[in-house]
């Protein structure tokens, strides 16, 4: 008789993945959290766009929730690797969890200025540099080696789902708000997600995997730490061109999510309704090429994924510009979102399976500090020239830009891609 196959199997990559208890553990509670991240992105994001009217300031905000995660990323690797990856998660969530707690209080108390927004932003952005890559070093620790490409592919899904349902969530928070609330309708995205971040933290207070016992040390055992998972990343030759590649692609076309509020209420003039449905059309563009990604399930071959998915973005993001029509732009938008995701979970997955596992917290926290820190110095770059020439040539320069340096970068990649995806990469 055949063999009979498991359910799972059937689903490819997720199916692999989720055969995995601790990780499904986690991965229920991340749906969660992922659409409290984008309820929180499209509050913040008209919350100041209606404080200010400015693009400039629109990039700020992104700008100055970088910072931190630039800064205090490569000492939250060290820390993680030292003391523990799923201690430190946990303390980052729990921190955050607070200061969103604090801030929908100030909302709802009419407090908020952009000053403080902007406050409020560099203290959550200090704890996502603790948590974000704790939480990504600790995937292949509850999948094990051979299921990390799904894993990742899975989480990415997870996450641009949530791309697509969360604004339309988040619209509808606002929306309510505003009937019950006035101007301070952002107060309930604000607590939205702070729950969320306290479902998140407790799934992972019961998953069974737990830190090797904490090395500790001094504060010149944690320099040298820091200095050896910098020197590593940058002296592995794939590892640097995947980051390189990838902090272009981020700096030039993934920043134009920090923009899309301002582009929305200006050039469309479709207000907190247009932001959710070009928001959403973003999310369920990635949706569908996180999920094809995450079928395929596997390392072999994402090299020329990654480079087709970021010229097509690039290309995509162009003709956004371009358009004065809504309903084009909205489908356009779907093709941004979509081929920027497959690219960005590729990068993921090149880098983890490259990685030494020893060096792993420290890389994943580098890799996070720098493709974020991309994007939110491309929002307030590109955010300071549209106060000049406006959203359309500020964005569609940046995308023929994206696309140039793509083509130039793709000699590079492609002699590293044997020694990226090979099964024993890392170890």
């Amino acid at each position: 008789m055949p063999e009979s196959r498991s359910f799972a199997s059937y689903f490819g990559g997720i199916g692999r993945a989720l055969s995995a208890p601790d990780y499904r553990t986690y991965w229920y509670s991340h749906v969660v959290s992922s659409h409290g991240v984008w309820i929180y992105r499209m509050a913040v994001g008209v919350l100041i766009f209606q404080l200010t009217h400015s693009p400039a300031w629109l990039g700020f905000i992104a700008f100055v929730y970088s910072v931190p995660l630039m800064i205090l990323g490569p000492i939250a690797g060290a820390v993680g690797d030292r003391f523990g990856v799923r201690r430190t998660a946990i303390t980052g969530l729990a921190i955050g969890a607070l200061v969103c707690f604090l801030m929908t209080y100030l909302t709802f108390a009419g407090l908020i200025t952009p000053l403080v927004l902007s406050v409020h932003v560099v203290l959550l952005g200090a704890m996502h540099a603790f948590d974000f890559p704790a939480r990504m070093a600790l995937i292949p620790q509850m999948v094990g080696r051979e299921r990390i490409s799904a894993a990742v592919a899975l989480n990415s899904t997870t996450f641009n789902t949530s791309s697509f349902t969360g604004p339309m969530i988040g619209a509808a928070l606002l929306a309510f708000g505003k009937v019950h609330l006035g101007d301070a309708a952002p107060a309930v995205a604000f607590l939205a997600y702070a729950v969320s971040m306290v479902w998140l933290l407790t799934a992972i207070l019961r998953i069974k995997i737990r830190d090797a016992p904490s090395v500790g040390g001094t504060f010149a055992t944690l320099m040298a730490d820091i200095r050896g998972g910098i020197s590593y990343t940058f002296r592995h030759k794939g590892i640097r061109q995947s980051l390189i590649f990838y902090f272009c692609v981020s700096f030039l076309v993934k920043s134009y999510l920090d923009l899309l509020p301002g582009y929305a209420l200006d050039i469309f003039d479709r207000g907190e309704t247009g932001l959710g449905t070009l928001m959403s059309a973003s999310g369920l563009g990635a949706l569908f090429l996180s999920v094809a990604v995450a079928l395929r399930g596997r390392t072999q071959g994402t090299t020329l994924i990654m480079i087709a998915a970021s010229l097509v973005a690039s290309i995509a993001l162009a003709l956004f510009t371009l358009t004065g029509d809504f309903l084009l732009a909205t489908a356009i938008i779907a093709i941004v979102g979509g081929f920027l995701v497959a690219a960005n979970i590729c990068s993921q997955t090149l880098v983890q399976n490259a990685t030494d596992g020893v060096y792993r917290g420290r890389v994943v926290s580098i890799y996070l500090a720098l493709i974020v820190g991309a994007q939110a110095l491309g929002a307030q770059t590109l955010g300071l020239i549209a106060e000049f020439t406006g959203f359309r040539i500020s964005m569609g320069g940046a995308a023929v830009l994206a696309l140039i340096l793509v083509v130039a970068m793709v000699p590079s990649l492609w002699r590293q891609r044997l020694v990226m995806e090979a099964e024993d990469a890392g170890g």
